[in-house]
């Protein structure tokens, strides 16, 4: 072997005994079924509440998902015909917001699975991705198509336009 080889294999192993934590155990995964086809292609995930009595909420095509910490899962078919869900986030009102990418929508699901939602006022072409995040003034921040919009939790909208074309695709954390 090639003493370049050798270099790499040796350099190769040291970082994975430098980095593989020997003395920790592997972690494990879990894994839990939807209960039926409307909980694939998963597009987003968040949390609610905190510790064992959080949940896990998901967006998928058509459905918000819920699983408790024990597995239970729920599905809540989204009212509007093939919405697309892709960024969902905990709001500061304690209801789950999410933003539907092919509806022109951003929707409101509470603890008990009632959905809301608000209509964004957009030209008629895909808006695309729309990631949705909270924001420290209290309201939810969205992204739309050469545009990012705030909603407040009564559902007031602002739009602020940017650069036709631009399409932002996500938000960091905004607090």
């Amino acid at each position: 072997m090639a003493r370049s080889g050798l270099f790499f294999m040796a350099a190769f192993l040291c970082f994975v005994l430098l980095y593989s934590g020997t003395a920790e155990a592997a972690p494990s995964i879990t894994e839990w079924y939807a209960g039926d086809y409307s909980l694939t292609s998963p597009q987003g995930i968040t949390s609610s509440g905190s510790g064992l009595s959080g949940k896990l909420w998901i967006a998928a095509y058509n459905y918000i998902g819920q699983m408790t910490p024990d597995g239970t899962m729920a599905s809540y078919l989204i009212p509007t015909t093939g919405p697309r869900p892709i960024g969902i986030i905990e709001g500061p009102d304690g209801n789950i917001w999410f933003a539907e990418s092919s509806t022109n929508k951003i929707g409101k699901i509470t603890p008990a699975g009632d959905i809301t939602e608000f209509a964004v006022p957009l030209p008629t072409y895909d808006p695309g991705n729309m990631d949705i995040a909270a924001g420290s003034d209290g309201a939810l921040w969205f992204t739309y198509y050469s545009n990012i919009g705030r909603i407040t939790t009564a559902g007031i909208i602002t739009e602020y336009p940017l650069s036709l074309g631009s399409q932002p695709r996500s938000l960091s954390d905004l607090k």
